[in-house]
């Protein structure tokens, strides 16, 4: 993930706008019966994965001056809750506005 920034600059010679989609559902299982482990991981690529991409994108837009835009998407799990959808939900959720 930490090369995307510097490859989009090699290729393109800048960075003006973002396209962010990270996300993995993780295991159909009742809530009940969800691990840890797994509850981790789904956190780890859909929110912590977005955060620290944006962190590289924004400090790269701002050594420009010129701002830039940013579209971040999630899946409609962040807009359902269902019995098995474990930590699917709360994941997508801080991507929906």
């Amino acid at each position: 993930m930490k090369r995307i920034v510097p490859f989009t600059l090699k290729t393109f010679g800048r960075l003006d706008y973002a396209f962010n989609n990270a996300g993995i559902s993780g295991e159909n299982r009742l809530l009940t019966n969800q691990t840890e482990k797994t509850f981790d991981r789904v956190f780890a690529v859909n929110v912590k994965t977005l955060f620290l991409l944006l962190q590289d994108e924004v400090r790269q837009m701002m050594t420009k001056g010129q701002g830039g835009l940013f579209v971040n998407t999630a899946s409609v799990g962040g807009r359902l809750a269902f019995p098995t959808a474990g930590p699917t939900w709360p994941a997508n959720t801080p991507c929906l506005a």
